[in-house]
């Protein structure tokens, strides 16, 4: 299991809704905060957060794309979810 925070863990849900497509940060602000006049640095944050999580040192899962970050790596999506519910840590 990795261990994600709130945030990050929003990041990685708006990812994988839209992989392989670029989102710009005004969208991620309001995935990660919920509005969209938050503080860039929230997603330069979480971006950062999330690739270090998935050991991603060369930026092929976590791309930065044309205005944004896409998911780089493929996705399959399962009929049902895994047997542990995805919970975010407790951390902030």
């Amino acid at each position: 299991p990795i261990d994600l925070e709130p945030a990050v863990l929003r990041l990685l849900l708006a990812l994988l809704r839209r992989p392989g497509e670029s989102s710009g940060c005004e969208t991620l602000l309001q995935e990660i905060c919920g509005r969209t006049d938050a503080d860039e640095s929230n997603v330069r944050t979480a971006v950062r957060k999330l690739r270090l999580a998935l050991n991603d040192e060369r930026f092929e899962l976590v791309a930065t794309g044309q205005g944004g970050y896409c998911l780089a790596a493929p996705v399959t999506w399962c009929d049902e979810p895994p047997s542990e519910a995805v919970r975010p840590s407790k951390r902030r």
